[in-house]
C-alpha cells in the first residue's frame, strides 16, 4: 500500500527482561487495555489472555483512546496466586516502572524451576493470565460462542 512499515516481532529481551520499546506500552498507548498488577497487559474483551506483537509505521489508522492506569481495583488474585511471591500488588499508572509491579527474576527463576518437570523454560508460568477475573470472564463467553464448550 506504499506506507513505510517495521516489524518489532524480532526485538527480543535483554538480561534485564526489558525491550527498547515494549509492545505493551505500545498496546496501552494504542488504547487497547492497561497493564495489570501482574506485569501483563489486561484488556476488557480477553482479560491477559492475548499475546501481541508491535509494527511501527507511517500509515494512518484509527486508534482507541489511550489508558493511563488500572482497571484491577482491590483485586489481588494474580498476587496471592504467584508460586515465585513476584508481584508485588501496585496499581499501573503511566509512570509505574515493571520493576514495582513484580521481580522479573523471581518469575524466571520460577519458571525454570518448575518447567525442569515439562522441559519447558520460556515464557511464564501462566497462573497470573489464569486466575485474572478479567480473563476468566471474557474466556469463558468466547469459548460458548465458538461453540466450543458445550453445555
Amino acid at each position: 500500500m506504499g506506507y513505510k512499515a517495521y516489524s518489532l516481532a524480532r526485538n527480543h529481551q535483554n538480561e534485564q527482561f526489558k525491550t527498547p520499546l515494549p509492545f505493551k506500552t505500545l498496546a496501552t498507548r494504542a488504547g487497547l487495555g492497561w497493564i495489570g498488577k501482574s506485569g501483563t497487559l489486561i484488556t476488557k474483551e480477553y482479560g491477559n489472555a492475548v499475546r501481541i506483537s508491535g509494527v511501527i509505521t507511517d500509515m494512518p489508522f484509527d486508534v482507541g483512546k489511550s489508558v493511563n492506569q488500572s482497571f484491577c481495583g482491590e483485586c489481588c488474585e494474580c498476587v496471592q496466586n504467584c508460586p515465585a511471591k513476584a508481584i508485588i500488588g501496585s496499581h499501573w499508572n503511566l509512570e509505574t516502572e515493571r520493576n514495582n509491579l513484580l521481580d522479573p527474576f523471581a518469575c524466571k527463576a520460577k519458571v525454570i524451576e518448575r518447567g525442569k518437570i515439562f522441559g519447558v523454560t520460556d515464557g511464564s508460568c501462566g497462573i497470573c493470565i489464569s486466575v485474572c477475573p478479567w480473563t476468566k470472564k471474557n474466556t469463558y463467553q468466547i469459548f460458548k460462542s465458538k461453540t466450543l464448550l458445550t453445555e
